[in-house]
């Protein structure tokens, strides 16, 4: 058989299977010698395994400890994995009651001072609209937006929940608003 693959595969060997020289000169093992060494070797470990040596003994119980060390560190990512699920649902759970309650509304030092200046009058209605406001906000993603409505506008920061700033209707209609990503009516 050996001959067989020799003669398919075209590679010169030597009779006494020797290495021979390749093209570019060096020197290696012919192909047919180390096939016969490859079917050898795995012809002297079977009838090891078959005779039971001590060397096939211990060959298998090392496959053994292997496999059994691979299971316990599977065990150990699946346990992890089950546990960060869980911290998971406990957090989104937590979470919840939070975003369900009541967004309150702050004013900045400037935002009451403007407010006072330009004579804003701050309702319990007027409150209420714009925690509704910074809630919609807060689904949307936004950082900063202008409230507003047709006689008065806020600048309100978002994840604080803070009134930046308050102008009058007609303050609105001579400034460009800028550093906003959202805008929600009142």
């Amino acid at each position: 058989m050996i001959e067989k693959l020799q003669g398919a595969a075209q590679i010169p060997q030597s009779r006494t299977g020797t290495p021979t020289r390749t093209a570019s000169g060096v020197t290696s093992p012919a192909f047919g010698s180390m096939l016969q060494q490859q079917m050898e070797f795995r012809d002297l470990s079977r009838t090891q395994a078959a005779v039971g040596t001590p060397v096939a003994q211990a060959v298998q119980q090392a496959d053994i400890a292997q496999a059994v060390q691979q299971n316990a560190m599977a065990q150990a990512v699946q346990q992890s994995l089950a546990a960060q699920r869980t911290l998971s649902a406990q957090a989104v759970q937590q979470s919840e009651p939070q975003s369900r309650t009541r967004q309150t509304v702050n004013f900045s030092k400037h935002a009451l001072a403007r407010v006072e200046e330009r004579g804003i009058e701050i309702t319990p209605d007027l409150m209420g609209r714009l925690a509704d406001s910074v809630e919609k906000a807060q689904e949307k993603g936004a950082k900063n937006i202008l409230a507003f409505s047709d006689s008065q506008a806020f600048i309100v920061n978002i994840p604080y929940g803070r009134v930046i700033t308050a102008m009058s209707g007609e303050e609105m209609r001579e400034n460009i608003f800028t550093n906003i990503d959202g805008a929600v009516l009142l």
